[in-house]
């Protein structure tokens, strides 16, 4: 949090359930990593990582994320690193995960005793380790020691998660940045690359002949019919190089979504569209650009594929928010047979395009699902983490 900003009481709030929730669910985290161990062992002596493993470790990257309040690439670690971050959750996480659910459950457990006691029959009972329960005088007293539970546990929650979220991030090798601050990789820099052409091979080539134009003008006279007829030319060039930079900044993040925002920006593919398309949306809030972009951009591509192959007569698009995640869903009633591309030659006519889709998902860390049987219908859905 940036320095003398004083958080709001409901936003403190927030971050110690985030702190609680990322604690206690390391028990669940711990009991797979303590399962996974000997796959993840093998993928050592073999040099790749077992899907089971990269799937525990999305679902830490997206834990970690919440809990930094920032977006943890989906880069691919090292299966050795894996290994060290099971061996740590296993262990040492497992022991604070312990801690935690027991501050937890047995604070909410000393906090109801007088309750379930009674109920009983108030036999003498032991509610809490070293605790003899026989009378009223010392159930009345047990509240007060769970209560003492709950304090304890919510007030280390946030900054004990936010140490072990930065831990997780250490031992996994993964740099804790927004997304497009991640460290160059070939996909950037063949988009970087792209860019460069485009700028060079239409922008730069419309000025360089408006500028001829120009000088051809000056020699000739603007007032001559020869002067006047370059003068058009030059500003057809110049018109022509603002479209092709107009179309370069479109392809990075679309000015429809500065303007109208994800929804917006959605339902705008969804009227320029050659088939009928449908878009449901729930209130979103502020969505972080980066995600914004992914969200289009992989709208844009399912429904040029369904136009394309799908032979379908409606689609339907659907954004829902939940506090953090961002969940899309694209539906058609075309033929099916929508499928990522597997190695070369792809799995049909609309593989690589999902491909593209897939790893623009997995950039983020998020988690596309889809389903295409033969005969339709053709459900794409996914959903990005999305904290600010």
């Amino acid at each position: 949090m940036a320095s003398g900003h004083r958080p709001a009481p409901g936003e403190r709030w927030l971050v110690t359930v985030r702190g609680v929730s990322y604690l206690t669910s390391g028990a669940f985290a711990s009991a797979a990593a303590l399962a996974l161990m000997i796959p993840a062992a093998a993928g050592v002596l073999r040099g790749r990582m077992f899907s089971p493993v990269a799937g525990l470790l999305g679902w830490e990257r997206r834990r970690v994320g919440v809990v930094l309040r920032s977006l943890v690439p989906g880069r691919h670690v090292v299966p050795w690193r894996a290994l060290l971050w099971l061996c740590w959750q296993a262990t040492g996480g497992l022991a604070i995960a312990l801690v935690a659910g027991y501050l937890l459950l047995g604070g909410i457990n000393a906090l109801t005793f007088p309750i379930w006691w009674a109920l009983i029959g108030a036999p003498p009972v032991s509610p809490l380790p070293g605790v003899l329960v026989t009378g009223w005088p010392t159930a009345a007293l047990i509240p007060v020691i769970g209560l003492a539970y709950e304090a304890a546990l919510l007030a280390t929650a946030p900054w004990a998660a936010a140490g072990l979220a930065r831990l997780s991030t250490s031992l996994l090798g993964i740099p804790r940045t927004r997304a497009r601050d991640e460290q160059p990789d070939p996909t950037r820099g063949a988009e970087l690359r792209r860019i460069e052409r485009a700028i060079h091979d239409g922008v730069q080539a419309h000025l360089v002949n408006a500028s001829v134009l120009l000088g051809m003008t000056r020699t000739l006279g603007p007032s001559t019919p020869q002067g006047a007829e370059r003068i058009d030319l030059a500003r057809g060039e110049i018109a022509a190089a603002l479209s092709a930079l107009r179309g370069i900044i479109d392809t990075v993040y679309p000015p429809v979504l500065a303007d109208r925002g994800i929804e917006g920006a959605v339902r705008a593919l969804a009227g320029s569209c050659g088939i009928p398309c449908a878009v449901e949306s729930d209130e979103l809030g502020d969505v972080p650009a980066e995600i914004e972009a992914a969200t289009y951009f992989g709208v844009a591509e399912c429904l040029s594929n369904a136009v394309k192959h799908a032979r379908c007569s409606q689609i339907r698009v659907r954004l829902r928010r939940d506090p953090d995640r961002l969940l899309c869903e694209v539906v058609d009633d075309g033929v099916g047979g929508a499928a990522v591309a597997r190695g070369a030659g792809g799995a049909g006519p609309q593989a690589s395009g999902l491909a593209g889709l897939a790893e623009r998902i997995d950039e983020f860390a998020g988690v596309l699902r889809i389903s295409s049987p033969a005969g339709g219908p053709t459900r794409i859905s996914w959903e990005l983490p999305c904290v600010s």
